[in-house]
């Protein structure tokens, strides 16, 4: 059987029909939409007074207005959006130019046979100008996720997520949808020490655990509210956990037993606002001579 046969020709004018203003849109129909909107061939465009290009395969719009389009509200398009990049079907990239829907194997919805297109708009049946367009998308991805990004905080997310696939023994590579959560996090002023300390703690937690091992993972450990949750349970019980060890050093010292030095369980000098801490944990007054001696330590 020929495979010209599992294609009709659709002309995009089907949009102006009476039968496609019957809203809302079912979701194969969001979908055949979008690809009706992706551009057939690479070109320029004049955007906001700036000439910019515009690739084949790629519907540039807003979900704004794709929502007034289908009958939806934003949330829906939001959702739908993210169902069909989980199923590697399409790609949103979001820049300051607006939100670009890259169709994932566009040439397989739009030409039958062989023939590919490639970057520049001509047809190359070749397995090289397969390879070309496709690796044209894996650069859009990567540029996507790093846009805006220092080479330092680059090498701090690629930090993190190695130690993740270290202390869970799994193997996250470093894509868009495994990357985004740490670089947010840590674009936010988050330190690449509390990103592990969340790490250690949930592994520590959910690794031996069957039914909990799966949320051991970039995309549910620092999603902000996650992140955010986990990493202040974590402060609260350390820092009871120093003010009780803090106190025992303290009792220590008023019996009369002479160190020169604090230190806390990792083998670091105590601050003096962690000595602060114990006194308020022991309800007494603070010691003056203590905290001469701390701030000299």
């Amino acid at each position: 059987m020929s495979e010209k046969k599992n294609y009709i020709l659709l002309n995009r004018s089907v949009r102006e029909h009476w039968l496609w203003e019957d809203k809302p849109f079912s979701k194969g129909q969001a979908w055949i939409d979008l690809l009706l909107r992706a551009r057939w061939k690479d070109g320029k465009e004049l955007y906001r007074g700036e000439l910019v290009d515009r690739r084949r395969g790629t519907v540039y719009c807003s979900m704004s207005y794709l929502a007034k389009e289908w009958g939806w509200n934003i949330k829906t398009v939001k959702r739908f959006l993210t169902l069909l990049e989980n199923e590697q079907m399409v790609t949103v990239v979001s820049t300051r130019r607006g939100t670009s829907i890259i169709i994932e194997n566009y040439n397989k919805y739009q030409f039958c046979g062989s023939t590919e297109w490639t970057t520049d708009g001509t047809t190359d049946g070749t397995t090289e100008g397969i390879q070309k367009n496709k690796g044209e998308i894996k650069r859009k991805k990567e540029k996507n996720i790093y846009l805006g990004v220092s080479d330092e905080t680059k090498a701090d997310a690629e930090a993190v997520l190695s130690y993740l696939n270290e202390k869970s023994g799994k193997h996250f590579k470093d894509g868009k949808g495994n990357m985004e959560n740490i670089l947010a996090r840590l674009k936010e002023g988050y330190k690449v020490s509390d990103l592990k300390r969340v790490i250690d703690l949930k592994v520590a937690e959910w690794k031996d655990d069957q039914r909990m091992n799966q949320w051991i993972n970039p995309v549910t450990l620092f999603r902000p509210k996650n992140f955010e949750r986990y990493l202040n349970t974590m402060n609260t019980e350390q820092d009871n956990e120093e003010a009780e060890l803090f106190a025992t050093i303290l009792r220590k010292m008023r019996n009369g037993m002479g160190y020169h030095r604090l230190y806390n369980k990792e083998q670091k000098v105590i601050t003096l606002d962690g000595f602060m801490r114990a006194q308020k944990y022991l309800d007494t007054a603070a010691d003056e001579d203590l905290i001469e001696m701390l701030k000299g330590a």
